[in-house]
């Protein structure tokens, strides 16, 4: 099968993703807009996934199972407290789960998947197996702000105020802040909401929206990274960034 691009991170040939508290956002390729995961594991918790452009399919994520060498290589693609909202493609505008010559095995838990833009199957296509976590939001009108400086390190998505994902996500959330971190909680209102953001009781900084955001990345963080071959980048592929503030491993075979 062939390699499909991954505009942000090609996961590929048996690697490991582990990302936390992250915003994938305007990338384009022509598919795998943020992230492919190729034969390898991925898991993103409280990730941010916003206007990606691709020309076929997956505008978020595309999740494949594929081989190398005449091997199959499945893939493991793992996301739980995530926001995939406002990607475009042709198909499966936010996420694509595809069985190639091997498994491609989905999970989600307390995501909002919903708001992405494609001529067939805008949030979620999958021929894979989907493993529903339970608490998500596919679908419909997930009542989300445009994606702005809502205080911490990252871009986010507020909530509106009648958003569905209001207190009805995750009850045991996994961790004691949202994707902005400290001093942002986790939990407010007695429960958990769906995706990664979490509104606060105490007003938030009021949204600066950004429709063409400039961000370096730290010459800290991306250099070893690509200079270890961890993260197969196609070059010209992607016109956008992912920040990846707390990387918690990425790691090859």
């Amino acid at each position: 099968m062939a390699l499909f691009s991954g505009g942000a991170i090609d996961n590929a040939f048996r690697a490991r993703l582990n990302a936390q508290d992250s915003t994938f956002f305007h990338n384009r390729a022509r598919n795998a807009g943020a992230l492919q995961n190729f034969g390898s594991t991925a898991v993103l918790f409280q990730c941010t996934l916003s206007g990606n452009i691709v020309s076929e399919r997956g505008a978020g994520v595309v999740n494949v199972g594929g081989s190398q060498n005449n091997t199959p290589l499945s893939s493991f693609l793992s996301l739980r407290a995530c926001t995939i909202t406002q990607n475009r493609a042709a198909q499966a505008g936010g996420m694509d789960n595809l069985r190639g010559v091997a498994r491609a095995t989905l999970s989600l838990r307390s995501c909002i998947l919903s708001g992405n833009v494609a001529g067939a199957t805008p949030d979620l296509a999958s021929n894979g197996t989907v493993q529903n976590g339970g608490f998500n939001l596919i679908g419909g009108n997930p009542g989300l702000a445009p994606l702005a400086n809502n205080g911490g390190r990252t871009l986010t998505h507020a909530l509106l105020p009648r958003s569905p994902a209001l207190n009805t996500g995750d009850p045991t959330p996994g961790s004691s802040f949202d994707q902005r971190g400290a001093p942002f909680a986790r939990v407010r209102g007695g429960r958990a909401n769906i995706g990664a953001f979490e509104v606060q009781q105490v007003p938030s900084p009021s949204p600066t929206p950004t429709p063409s955001p400039t961000f370096t990345p730290p010459p800290s963080l991306v250099p070893p990274l690509l200079a270890r071959g961890q993260v197969r980048h196609p070059a010209g592929s992607s016109t956008g960034w992912v920040a990846l503030w707390d990387l918690v491993e990425l790691v090859g075979a």
